[in-house]
Formats: C-alpha cells, sequence, structure tokens
C-alpha cells in the first residue's frame, strides 16, 4: 500500500438547518493493488477535543489537526484494505477502537511526506 495523500477539514454549514458544522472529514487516497483508490472518514468534531482531554492527541502539539490523519490511521489499523469509501462515526467508542494511537508518529510522517503531492484517483 503506497499512500499518496492525506488530508481533511472542519465541515461548514451549507444551510441553516444543516448540523454540518458539528463534524470533521478526513481523507486519504491510496494505491492498492495498482488501484488509486480513496477513503473518506467522517467523526463528530467533539473526537478532537476528547483526544486531547485523554492525552491521546494534541493538534496544537503537533501542528496539524487530528482530521488530517484520522482516515490514514483507520486505513492503517486496518492493513491498507477498507471495505468501504465512506466511513461515519457519531460515537466515541467505536471512533477510538477504529486506529491504534501508536500509529499516530508514523501517520504524522507519512502525512508530512505526502503533503505537497496533488494525487488523482
Amino acid at each position: 500500500m503506497k499512500i499518496l495523500s492525506s488530508s481533511g477539514f472542519e465541515c461548514e454549514k451549507k444551510l441553516s438547518t444543516t448540523l454540518e458544522d458539528l463534524f470533521n472529514q478526513s481523507d486519504v487516497v491510496y494505491e492498492h493493488q495498482g488501484k488509486n483508490k480513496g477513503l473518506n472518514v467522517t467523526y463528530v468534531r467533539y473526537f478532537d477535543q476528547y483526544l486531547q482531554e485523554q492525552s491521546i492527541y494534541d493538534g496544537e502539539a503537533t501542528g496539524v489537526p487530528f482530521y488530517e490523519i484520522a482516515a490514514l490511521l483507520i486505513l492503517k489499523k486496518n492493513n491498507g484494505f477498507v471495505d468501504a469509501n465512506r466511513l461515519y462515526y457519531n460515537t466515541t467508542e467505536k471512533f477510538l477502537a477504529a486506529f491504534d494511537p501508536e500509529d499516530i508518529n508514523e501517520a504524522l510522517s507519512i502525512h508530512s511526506s505526502t503533503k505537497n503531492k496533488a494525487p488523482t484517483l
């Protein structure tokens, strides 16, 4: 598995009646069996604060928001294969079980090495 890019963003409201601004989105583009694939992970924005409170990840200290590496961590825990293009997490238990905190430093390294590349799907 070759990681081509890892990115993310804080979702913003498009309509006043939506709750989009409560979520973050994380994306990873990778090569699997010779094909470019993408994984999109959407999760409740509060989880970023929870990770910091639990001393699991501090985006301010690393300079990289967690949404930039979340999908990469989930892909890594699943050995480069996730049988989905999109994943959604709305409970802290499932979100915390989806990745391995010991992989964070490696994910940060991969993220920084791919930051300036522009992958295509």
